[in-house]
C-alpha cells in the first residue's frame, strides 16, 4: 500500500492554495449538500495495477493530485484533523460502475454523507456545508473499464479519478451541455482538466 502522506513530496497533497483565479463563464457546478472539511487531503493509495507502468492507478492518482493542487482551494481545518481519500480497485465487470465515491464525516466509521443505489449517488442528509462536512472518502475503481486500451488512450482513468474526487468535495454531476470531467457519463471527449468556470466555483466555495 502506498500512502502519499509518508512520502516527502509535498506536491502530492491533493488540496492546497495558490493565487485565486477571477475568470467566469456561463456554466457553474451543480453542488451536493456537503463540502469537504480539512485543509489537506492525503491520498491513501491501496490500488494495484491495472496494467504495468505508466498505466497504473498510482500514476493517475498522482496526476489528479497535482491538478487539484493547482487550484485555489483553501477549505480550512475541520475538527477531525487532516482528511484522507483512500483509493482501491476491484474488477466489477461490465455491469459495475466505472468508479464510485463514498464520502464520510468523522472517518470511515463516521456518518455516511451519501449512499450508492444502482450506481447513483444519493445524499443521506447527514452531512452539510457547515458542521458535518466530509473529511474522509473512499474511491472505488473498476478494473474492467480502467484497463481498457481505448479508455486509457483517451485519458479516461485520470478524468474519472478527478470526477470522483470532485464528488467528495461536494461537486455533483455537471449540467447538460457543459464540458466537464464532472459529466455524468465518461466519453472519449471528456476533459482531463478544470475549466475556467470550475476554478471560479472552487475559488468561491472554498
Amino acid at each position: 500500500m502506498t500512502n502519499f502522506k509518508k512520502k516527502a513530496i509535498a506536491s502530492l497533497v491533493l488540496f492546497s492554495t495558490i493565487p485565486s483565479i477571477s475568470h467566469a463563464q456561463f456554466c457553474s457546478p451543480n453542488q451536493l449538500p456537503w463540502l469537504w472539511w480539512s485543509n489537506l487531503a492525503y491520498a491513501d493509495d491501496a490500488t494495484s495495477g491495472p496494467l504495468p507502468s505508466p498505466n497504473t492507478y498510482s500514476n493517475w492518482i498522482g496526476q489528479a493530485a497535482l491538478k487539484y493542487v493547482a487550484t485555489d482551494m483553501d477549505v480550512g481545518m475541520g475538527p477531525n484533523g487532516e482528511g484522507e481519500i483512500r483509493f482501491f480497485n476491484l474488477d466489477l465487470g461490465a455491469t459495475g460502475t466505472m468508479a464510485a465515491a463514498f464520502p464520510f464525516h468523522g472517518g470511515y466509521n463516521g456518518l455516511d454523507c451519501a449512499y450508492l443505489i444502482y450506481g447513483v449517488m444519493h445524499p443521506s442528509g447527514l452531512c452539510n456545508w457547515t458542521t458535518n462536512r466530509a473529511d474522509y472518502g473512499r474511491i472505488r475503481l473498476n478494473d474492467h473499464y480502467m484497463e481498457n486500451p481505448i479508455t486509457i488512450s483517451y485519458g479516461g482513468p485520470l478524468s474519472v479519478i478527478m470526477h470522483e474526487v470532485g464528488h467528495l468535495i461536494g461537486w455533483n454531476h455537471s449540467y447538460p451541455g457543459c464540458t466537464s470531467f464532472m459529466n455524468q457519463t465518461w466519453t472519449l471527449s471528456s476533459p482531463v482538466d478544470f475549466q475556467i468556470w470550475e476554478l471560479v466555483w472552487l475559488n468561491g466555495i472554498y
